[in-house]
């Protein structure tokens, strides 16, 4: 397995993305476009900024990952969303309404695009909130690989688990 850490944090999906009203300039009507935002090329610049600063760590993880892909493996990412205290709990200690799955879209493409893999071989991920302290919010990605599965490998796995919650009833 490989890690990559110190990653910015990705603006959420809701931030990413908007419709913006274009004329057709061949027929002059209106109509709506779904558009990349300002706050989403910011962010991307954040990105290849850490990008830079890492290659030699993100061609280390390429290689493995590829070598892997070669022997039938694929790519499954755990993300560690880190949050600020201050962003994960208010000031009373109670959570706040913070959806960490709505940042994986725009890591999943710029990590793919970085480590020139199709983010179609990523066959699996995880997010998991992490209470960051102090530090300023980022992301760290653990590269893992697993073998790909068919549905009966995953209802001998499932019914081994409701069997064993059924006898403990």
């Amino acid at each position: 397995m490989k890690i990559l850490a110190g990653i910015p944090m990705p603006i959420s999906s809701n931030q990413q993305y908007a419709a913006r009203m274009i004329k057709d300039k061949r027929t002059g009507k209106m109509y709506a476009r779904i558009c990349p935002t300002n706050e989403l090329d910011s962010y991307k610049d954040q990105f290849y900024q850490w990008a830079l600063l890492n290659k030699y760590t993100i061609h280390q993880v390429a290689v493995y990952l590829k070598e892997s892909m070669l022997k039938g493996y694929k790519p499954y990412l755990k993300l560690y969303a880190c949050f600020n205290h201050k962003e994960i709990y208010t000031l009373k200690g109670d959570p706040k309404y913070l959806d960490a799955t709505n940042r994986v879209k725009a890591i999943h493409d710029l990590l793919a695009e970085v480590l020139q893999i199709d983010d179609k071989e990523f066959y699996g991920s995880s997010v998991e909130k992490i209470d960051a302290g102090e530090k300023e919010s980022f992301c760290a990605v653990w590269f893992d690989i697993i073998k790909p599965r068919g549905v009966e490998e995953v209802s001998k796995e499932l019914n081994n688990y409701v069997v064993m919650a059924q006898k403990q009833e």
